[in-house]
């Protein structure tokens, strides 16, 4: 068998590979003193035998969240493996891989700046969208002298799921013209460094959602700021995934949000006590609560609602996670949806 990596979005640590016996050993690689929850590598088993990956280190890794990891098909098909495809011995996990196969296997679905480029060629032919391919992808819909709206994504580069839920919201956002009041003004992907080497949250042992008060630090961040000052913000959503919970929520202090969204839990904004609390007993880390991400320091900056999404990274369903982005911007805007999220009005 061969490990294949090196491509965009892939991330693993070759231990061993024993062709004799036809089995390979690997490892996340390390973030800081814990291993990566983000993982993404390929495996070619050209023996006419059965052959046996194991990963190892996944009872040690950054957040503990264990779930067994997908695999992606020479079909194209993304599938969830369990107990019946894969079993765990102590800290081991192993893995049978067929005769004749290649096959990608990744803890969480792999979606890098190509896989961007090709969402965003399906709509560069629209007259109200202007996309902009310089320090970042940016994407404007919509007239910029209106209220903006800003959206960020993948500040943490391993929080993949976060891309396909804003590709749900740039649907949306042209399919129901929500940018007939407002001007919407978009950066996918923030952290391209840390999405192309297959980081999960920090890159440079950077965590660029805690560096908004710095100039000269992060170039994407700088540029962003800088683009801001040109617009007159109402609103500004950042994208997350959370690896410990279940459910899907919003931190908000935007006391009417409960009324307009369904699917995705509201909650109030933690007090500074509650957030180390979590990040200590949930994260096993020590965070400094006085340091402001990004909606913090939009919000203060700028004097306008925010809101932090985290999606659930235990359901890596993207095509549920691209309806969900859809349906949530809709909704928020006040558009009323159908059984089939495609088809809308306006209220």
């Amino acid at each position: 068998m061969i490990i294949n990596y090196g491509y965009g979005g892939s991330s693993i640590n070759i231990i061993k590979e024993d062709k004799q016996n036809n089995t390979a050993t690997v490892s996340p690689v390390m973030e800081g003193e814990k291993y990566s929850n983000y993982y993404n590598f390929r495996i070619n088993n050209k023996s006419n035998n059965p052959g046996t990956l194991i990963i190892k280190n996944t009872n040690n890794q950054q957040y503990d969240s264990f779930q067994y990891p997908l695999i992606l098909g020479e079909d194209g098909m993304l599938i969830d493996m369990d107990n019946n495809t894969c079993y765990m011995d102590g800290d081991d996990m192993y893995i049978h891989i067929r005769p004749m196969t290649n096959v990608e296997i990744s803890s969480y679905p792999r979606y890098t700046i190509e896989n961007l480029k090709q969402f965003l060629s399906t709509i560069n032919n629209n007259d109200d969208v202007i996309i902009n391919k310089g320090v970042l992808p940016e994407i404007v819909i919509g007239d910029p002298s209106k209220d903006a709206i800003f959206i960020i994504g993948r500040q943490h580069p391993g929080e993949t799921l976060s891309s396909f839920f804003i590709e749900g919201m740039i649907k949306s956002i042209l399919d129901n013209r929500l940018y007939d009041n407002n001007c919407f003004v978009i950066y996918p992907i923030v952290n391209q460094k840390g999405v192309l080497n297959g980081n999960h949250r920090y890159t440079d042992k950077k965590d660029y959602n805690r560096l908004w008060h710095t100039t000269d630090v992060i170039p994407e961040i700088d540029y962003i700021k800088s683009m801001m000052d040109k617009y007159n913000i109402v609103n500004f959503i950042d994208v997350h995934c959370d690896e410990i919970t279940k459910k899907d929520y919003i931190r908000t202090k935007i006391t009417d949000l409960k009324d307009k969204i369904d699917g995705i839990q509201v909650l109030e904004d933690q007090s500074n006590f509650k957030r180390f609390a979590r990040a200590l007993v949930k994260q096993r880390k020590i965070i400094n609560v006085f340091d402001k991400k990004a909606r913090e320091y939009v919000e203060q900056r700028y004097k306008c609602n925010s809101m932090l999404i985290e999606l659930s990274l235990h359901n890596r369903n993207t095509a549920e996670r691209t309806k969900l982005g859809y349906n949530f911007i809709s909704k928020y805007m006040g558009v009323e949806m159908n059984e089939d999220y495609t088809n809308t009005r306006k209220k």
